[in-house]
């Protein structure tokens, strides 16, 4: 995951992909979505776990 930020950049990691329901954007068409797997939702607690660590 990317720690690198630009001086004077303020933005969040938004998981907007999962807000959608089901008839918008199937879970078929989520190529991140493997079997039970939510490779986002993993990549994005990641993330967060290394928010945590690194004290930001």
């Amino acid at each position: 995951m990317e720690h690198y930020v630009p001086d004077g950049w303020i933005g969040k990691l938004i998981d907007f992909a999962t807000e959608y329901p089901e008839e918008i954007f199937p879970t078929e068409e989520k190529f991140w979505v493997k079997g039970d797997s939510d490779l986002l939702k993993i990549l994005i607690q990641k993330g967060a776990s290394n928010k945590e660590v690194l004290g930001s």
